[in-house]
């Protein structure tokens, strides 16, 4: 995950390898065109400063970049940098989030989420049945003719 986020935010920048090593050097870090191509294979790991150096030089967040987390800043954060409402801040993070493809696996996750605490929950029997139905078509195996287009 890492690899990726470091390479999809490399080239946004119009970076090559090269051009992040020696930003880095700037930064008084060690790094190479080869070091970064091994972070980006996920065949290395990034030390916690070249991670610090990444998040500023990237402006997003260590979680971000580690792939803890699915927006690249706090909405909050974001609203108070850019001087902008939280709103015009999360719409941002969404167009972001779906340009880079990441926003059908976030939001999948958030419905699964609410999902399993509804088919749990202390809700009515048949919210609870119908979350639970719902749940078993989101595993994954045979793709449910039910989910197709009409």
């Amino acid at each position: 995950m890492y690899g990726q986020r470091i390479r999809a935010l490399r080239e946004r920048k119009r970076l090559s390898q090269r051009a992040l090593a020696a930003e880095l050097r700037r930064q008084g870090l060690r790094a190479s065109d080869v070091l970064v191509s091994g972070w980006e294979h996920e065949a290395r790991e990034p030390g916690i400063g070249h991670l610090c150096a990444l998040a500023r030089l990237f402006e997003v967040s260590t979680d971000y970049l580690l792939g803890l987390s699915a927006a690249s800043q706090d909405v909050s954060v974001l609203a108070k940098a850019n001087r902008v409402s939280e709103k015009t801040a999360l719409y941002r993070t969404v167009r972001v989030m779906a340009e880079s493809g990441e926003l059908q696996d976030y939001l999948l996750g958030v419905v699964q989420t609410n999902l399993e605490v509804l088919a749990r929950g202390g809700m009515e029997p048949g919210v609870r049945k119908k979350a639970q139905r719902l749940l078993k078509r989101l595993e994954p195996g045979p793709p449910d003719s039910s989910l197709s287009e009409p």
